[in-house]
C-alpha cells in the first residue's frame, strides 16, 4: 500500500488531524483532491450562480480561478485542509505560495457546506490554515455585488474583517452584455 503523498509544507511533526465536535479537521493528501474540487467547485457555483448568466461564466472560469484544484502539481505547492462528518467533506480550506512574491500567501478553496454553516467550521478551518502560514502577508479574492441580482459569500467577507483582513482593491468585471460583478481583494498582514 503507498501513503497519500503530504502536501508541500506539511512536516511530521505538524498536528495534521484534530476532533471538533463529531467533525474532524485534517490535512487533505492526493488521494482527497477529485472530492476536494468536486465540494469545493459545487459549493462555489451555488453560491455565486444565482443571477442570469452567472453559471456559464463561472463554469467557463473553473480551471483558471481554480488552478490548484485542476493541477497536482499546483496543489503540491500548497497545503489544504478539510473538515469531515461521517467521511464526507463538508468544509475546506487552502494556502498556496504567491509565484511571484514570496513573501505573500494566498487563501484560496475556502467552502464550508451550506447546511454546515453557522456551526464555527469556516472560523476553526480559518485558523487552522492562519496558523501554518509562515509569510508577511495572506491574501484572497472573493466576490461582492453582482448588478442583477444579492450581494454574494457577505458572510465570508464579514468573517474575513473578523480576522483581520481589509479590502485593498475592488474591480467590477462584466460579462455579457451588462452583466457585472464585483471582484474583492483583501489581505491581512501577519
Amino acid at each position: 500500500t503507498t501513503l497519500p503523498r503530504r502536501p508541500q509544507g506539511i512536516y511530521p511533526n505538524q498536528i495534521i488531524k484534530r476532533q471538533f465536535r463529531n467533525m474532524i479537521r485534517r490535512v487533505a493528501f492526493d488521494d482527497d483532491l477529485v472530492s476536494l474540487r468536486d465540494f469545493h467547485v459545487g459549493n462555489h457555483l451555488d453560491e455565486t450562480s444565482n443571477c442570469p448568466g452567472e453559471r456559464e461564466h463561472q463554469i467557463s472560469d473553473l480551471v483558471t480561478d481554480f488552478p490548484q484544484l485542476y493541477s497536482v502539481d499546483i496543489f503540491h505547492q500548497g497545503s489544504f485542509w478539510l473538515a469531515t462528518e461521517h467521511d464526507e467533506i463538508v468544509g475546506c480550506i487552502g494556502l498556496v505560495p504567491d509565484k511571484d512574491q514570496p513573501k505573500i500567501t494566498w487563501l484560496n478553496t475556502f467552502s464550508v457546506a451550506k447546511e454546515m454553516r453557522g456551526k464555527n467550521i469556516g472560523s476553526k478551518l480559518l485558523q487552522e490554515a492562519l496558523g501554518a502560514v509562515t509569510t508577511d502577508k495572506v491574501r484572497l479574492i472573493t466576490l461582492g455585488g453582482h448588478s442583477e441580482c444579492k450581494n454574494v459569500m457577505g458572510a465570508a467577507r464579514h468573517m474575513y474583517g473578523k480576522n483581520g483582513f481589509v479590502l485593498y482593491r475592488k474591480e467590477t468585471v462584466k460579462y455579457g452584455d451588462s452583466t457585472t460583478i464585483d471582484v474583492l481583494y483583501y489581505e491581512k498582514i501577519m
